[in-house]
């Protein structure tokens, strides 16, 4: 019998716990949901062995100008898919500059350094190992992106252990997208 008065005994408590001495209390939270991207996880082998650019030749039409590129989708606030291009520009032994375009805009990285395009880059670093143990600037993010009337920020992040410098192949381990 106390096997039947146990899930009773948890129905009454949660409905004392849920009921209100007023109904003012009772009104619906708003929930806003976001469609927009807002955080893109990246993890990239990035070959050591690639040739060395200049980065202040750098354009996103001409190939002979960066060593690596990927195209993936990110949101924008509507909820649609938009073309997000980064491309890898091997400037050091251990240095990558990376610039960002969504569609056919340059996308600023905030605080980072003028590029070739004259937009702002981020920069990736790696130790002997061809290990990354650096990205300038700390958090690449980028600058205001105005959709649809609202302002948007998206956040690239490379660190961890999976992004490297290694004598291989580019090769695209992981990129992971919030949004829609």
């Amino acid at each position: 019998m106390n096997k039947f008065l146990l899930p009773l005994l948890a129905v009454v408590a949660l409905t004392s716990c849920n009921d209100s001495s007023s109904d003012e209390d009772n009104e619906p939270e708003e929930v806003g949901v976001t469609l927009a991207t807002t955080k893109v996880n990246l993890q990239f082998n990035l070959p050591s062995g690639d040739h060395l650019l200049d980065t202040q030749y750098f354009t996103f039409d001409d190939s002979s100008t960066y060593n690596n590129a990927v195209v993936s989708s990110v949101c924008d606030s509507e909820g649609s898919r938009i073309d997000l291009t980064i491309n890898f520009v091997h400037v050091e032994q251990n240095k990558w500059d990376v610039y960002f375009k969504l569609n056919d805009e340059f996308l600023n990285v905030d605080g980072g350094e003028i590029g070739g395009t004259g937009q702002n880059k981020a920069t990736l670093e790696f130790d002997g190992d061809g290990d990354l143990i650096k990205q300038v600037p700390f958090i690449i993010q980028s600058t205001d992106i105005q959709n649809y009337g609202s302002t948007s920020n998206i956040e690239f992040d490379f660190y961890s252990d999976s992004t490297s410098n290694f004598d291989q192949s580019f090769t695209v381990n992981n990129l992971d997208a919030n949004g829609c």
